[in-house]
């Protein structure tokens, strides 16, 4: 299969210490794999916010492999009319460079179950896409890719 994605970030914002546990917990259910073998690290960040530190965390993959585990984790799992809203909004979703953003619900994506949300209180999600030659048509072909079927490897 061509590659249809190079890079995948899922970033959060966290003001609560205690709630970190249950963050990392989603990172590691998206992507169910042993992180140290596979070198991975979730980027853990401390920011200055207007009400104290937030906490910025976000896991980065560009490993084909990785790439293709995560979306299929939350993809698989969005109703129909959630990928139909994500094929309806592609223009306005996906930039010039091929990034496709998303937001995922924080309080449900902490139960396991991936819903979007248009809310600030949200896991972000930015899809580069793989495209030759970069264009946007090729953007939109493999983004259907992604969006039709369960991608596999």
């Amino acid at each position: 299969m061509k590659k249809l994605v190079h890079s995948v970030h899922l970033n959060v914002f966290e003001k609560n210490v205690e709630n970190l546990p249950d963050i990392y917990k989603v990172f590691y259910q998206v992507l169910p794999i042993d992180f140290e073998k596979n070198h991975l690290k979730i980027l853990h960040e401390q920011l200055e916010g207007f009400s104290g530190i937030i906490h910025s965390l976000t896991l980065q993959a560009t490993s084909h492999h990785h790439n293709l585990l995560i979306i299929n984790s939350l993809f698989s799992q969005l109703t129909p009319q959630e990928i139909t809203l994500l094929e309806q909004q592609k223009e306005s979703r996906l930039n010039d460079d091929g990034v496709f953003y998303i937001r995922f619900d924080k309080q449900l994506l902490l139960q396991n179950i991936p819903r979007l949300t248009d809310s600030g209180d949200c896991f972000h999600m930015k899809i580069k896409l793989a495209a030759y030659p970069a264009k946007r048509e090729q953007y939109f072909s493999n983004l259907q890719i992604i969006l039709k079927q369960k991608i596999t490897e």
